[in-house]
């Protein structure tokens, strides 16, 4: 049986709609972040956590719709998987523009990656 305990996180449901207004939902195990992608990434990404007060809200660019979304331990990085030899990393702090920074890491052999997972502030293995 499942139980509401006291404290808990609204979210989106999932939706594949005709239209094309997607949202998709992702659970970040070892930042206990659930994290809610619209369109994937063009309306917005949205992120809360029980452990943590602060929403993360920002926009990405439609590069596809991920398999994996993971947040770095301190929370200015976000790796998301929208190819199978390539990881997003994007940048969570505020930019002028409404979009933020985002840079691409290729895999150097064809060979998919399994899984994206943080092993530092700043490292991806």
């Amino acid at each position: 049986m499942l139980e509401l305990g006291a404290t808990f996180i609204p979210f989106e449901p999932d939706r594949s709609a005709h239209d094309g207004n997607i949202t998709r939902n992702f659970f970040d195990c070892s930042s206990q972040r659930i994290c809610t992608m619209r369109n994937n990434g063009a309306l917005g990404l949205t992120s809360k956590s029980l452990k943590c007060e602060k929403i993360i809200n920002i926009r990405t660019k439609d590069r596809g719709e991920p398999s994996t979304v993971k947040f770095s331990p301190d929370g200015r990085l976000c790796a998301m998987q929208r190819a199978t030899n390539s990881a997003d990393v994007i940048f969570l702090e505020k930019t002028e523009n409404s979009l933020c920074i985002e840079l691409t890491v290729m895999t150097k052999s064809k060979e998919p990656l399994l899984a994206v997972e943080w092993v530092t502030n700043n490292q991806v293995f």
